[in-house]
Formats: structure tokens, sequence, C-alpha cells
């Protein structure tokens, strides 16, 4: 965890959790309200860790003092408190690296909460937009992998309509839309297990009906075959 790197010595392991550390990464850290509430001096204390680091790696003419230093903690405790340790490490890291606005001439908590916060916060929303479309997206690949090849109730009935309305009324009908119905085994099966419920004379019928379009080529083979196996059992 970023939190058990503050203290390290070498600071090694701080230096490698920052350069891997991402918007995306930071989302998933411990909101500040419940850091505070475990432990308000630590999480204080990292705070300070993190605006003291900033302040010494910007090179300004103005920077901040000591009681600027605590005061800024205390004041992102308050601002920030949805808001995780990672977001303020990315936030002061992105700032340095003059990635979240114009080049600035003094450090302070005005430029931090006016221009720094904004800019970081408006990313990160960007951030979380993408996350859920890709979690929609994936929920929604899953759904249609969950119900490939599956027929419902309602859709069987709907299809033994299309049969019976070909067979007593001679009408030109559409075939199901959905891609999978005509090209699955699942529908082969079901496809057969209908056709096995029909009269020789419907599925004569039906034979015509299947030759006149090229569009219903595979349900014609598959009443064919089942006249066939009738053919042979007789």
């Amino acid at each position: 965890m970023l939190i058990n790197t503050f203290n390290d010595n070498s600071a090694t392991d701080f230096v490698l959790q920052e350069r891997s550390l991402s918007i995306a990464k930071a989302i998933d850290g411990t909101p500040l309200s419940v850091l505070e509430q475990k432990d308000r001096r630590e999480t204080a204390t990292q705070l300070i860790f993190l605006i003291k680091r900033v302040n010494d790696l910007i090179n300004v003419g103005a920077k901040l003092n000591e009681l600027q230093i605590a005061t800024l903690a205390s004041d992102l405790l308050d601002f920030c408190q949805h808001e995780t340790l990672e977001d303020i490490l990315m936030l002061f890291k992105m700032a340095r690296k003059g990635e979240l606005g114009n080049k600035i001439y003094r450090l302070d908590a005005m430029v931090i909460f006016q221009e720094w916060m904004p800019a970081y916060l408006e990313l990160k929303y960007q951030e979380k937009e993408r996350f859920l479309e890709r979690k929609k997206s994936e929920q929604a690949a899953a759904d249609m992998e969950a119900s490939k090849g599956k027929w419902n109730a309602e859709t069987k009935e709907n299809y033994r309509k299309l049969q019976v309305s070909m067979i007593a009324n001679k009408k030109e009908v559409k075939k199901p839309s959905e891609p999978y119905l005509q090209n699955s085994t699942d529908f082969e099966v079901v496809f057969k297990k209908e056709l096995k419920e029909l009269s020789e004379k419907e599925l004569k019928v039906l034979k015509k009906e299947y030759g006149f379009r090229q569009s219903y080529k595979r349900y014609l083979e598959l009443v064919n075959g089942e006249l066939k196996l009738r053919l042979k059992s007789n």
C-alpha cells in the first residue's frame, strides 16, 4: 500500500509506487474521510509529507512556510473528504510536471485549490466516466454471451407462430431477426424438434414456401432432412 511507503528511509518503495500510479489506480484508494476516522494524526502527517515534497520539488520564488504547510494539510482534509491519498499524490505529481495548467510563479493554497485541483478533478471525472462505460460494455458482452444460443419461452412461441402463419396463410413472413437464432446449434435443435411435431403435409407446404426464398436455404435443408427421415422410417 502507498500509505506504508512514506517513512521508508531509502524512499525506493515510494518512488516505485509513484511511478506506477495513475488516476484510475488513485480512484481505488481509501478516501481521506475513512483514513481520518482510523487515524487523524497519521493522515495529517502523510498529507504534510506530500505537501513538503512538492514544495521542495517546484522551483518558484514564493514557497510555503511551515505554518502554510500545516494549514494546507488541514484544508485538504476539509475539501478532499472523498478523494484518496493517492489522488493527492497524483495531483502533485501532475502539477510538478506542468500537466494541470499554466506555469506558476508561486506556490500557495490559491494555486493548489483554484488551479490544480479543478483541473485534476475534471480528469478524475473523465476517468470515472470511462470506467463506467467499460463496465457497461463488459456487462453487455457478458449478457450477450449468456443469452447466445438460448431460446426462452417467448421466443419459441413467436417462432411457432411464424410456422403456423406460413402453413395456414401462405403469406410472406420474415424470419427471426436475431442472428444467433438462424446460425446456432441451439437453433437447429429447437427447429428440428418443431418439425417433428408437424404432419407430412405441413412439412411439404413449408418445403414449398422455403424453396421460393434463397434466404431460407438453411430452413429448407432442415425440412428436407426431416422428410427424408420419415421416408426411411416408412
